[in-house]
């Protein structure tokens, strides 16, 4: 009985952090700042929706100049995207997740939306 409570214990041990990191696979737009140039899952709220000459910025968190990072979407994707998600302002308000290197530009986080292989690197966050 003891072995079988240690085998049990041990197993806990080591399968706890696993659920651990799975809750922590992604970074909020806030936190995007502190990893600059690094590949990550950042997810947040859509505030803003802004088309501009060569695509569109999605604003996470609050909208132009307060968000925490923009997501941009090149002009070059945009058809593609529209026909998967539709417009790009419906999804204002909702929460998404963008997978990408953090980029800076004027000290504000960004990632660039593409499309791989038919699929985005921007998905609902679940």
């Amino acid at each position: 009985m003891k072995i079988r409570f240690f085998i049990l214990a041990m197993s806990l041990l080591l399968v706890t952090p696993f659920f651990t990191q799975a809750d922590s696979r992604h970074i909020t737009g806030n936190d995007a700042e502190n990893h600059f140039g690094e590949n990550q899952v950042v997810c947040g709220t859509i505030k803003q929706v802004k088309v501009f000459n060569k695509g569109v910025y999605f604003n996470i968190g609050e909208r132009f100049p307060r968000q925490s990072i923009t997501f941009i979407l090149w002009e070059r994707d945009a058809e593609n995207f529209n026909r998967k998600y539709g417009s790009p302002f419906a999804l204002t308000n909702m929460q998404y997740c963008a997978s990408g290197i953090i980029k800076a530009y004027k000290g504000k986080p960004q990632i660039h939306l593409y499309e791989q292989s038919g699929k985005f690197n921007l998905f609902p966050k679940t």
